[in-house]
């Protein structure tokens, strides 16, 4: 009967202990809202990642960030992606956005 009833006690404490970190890790990971938040503001601040020719459009689900939009290289692609990465609660970048190349100049 002990030998029951401290296996029991470990297999409840066990899943005490796993329930309790689950929970913090739960309330340490930010909204999906303030990951948002974030990346547009790390997007505004990266002068490579700004001009006319650059429209990136982040969403974020439950910390995985799906990038749509275009950039002018594959330069401005990956360090689009490299930028969110570090972004606390990012999960995973899912990096869609297309490498346009800007229209020439058009002088009449």
């Amino acid at each position: 009967m002990r030998n029951a009833s401290s296996s029991l006690l470990a297999a409840c404490t066990l899943a005490a202990s796993f329930t309790s970190g689950y929970a913090q890790k739960a309330a340490s990971q930010p909204s999906d809202e303030a990951i948002a938040s974030a990346i547009k503001q790390a997007l505004a601040e990266e002068d490579a990642l700004q001009g006319s020719d650059i429209s990136i459009v982040p969403t974020v689900r439950h910390g995985v960030v799906t990038l749509k939009g275009y950039v002018p290289n594959k330069a401005a692609k990956v360090l689009a992606a490299q930028e969110i990465d570090e972004i606390t609660g990012v999960k995973r970048v899912m990096n869609d956005l297309v490498i346009q190349e800007p229209p020439l100049a058009h002088n009449p």
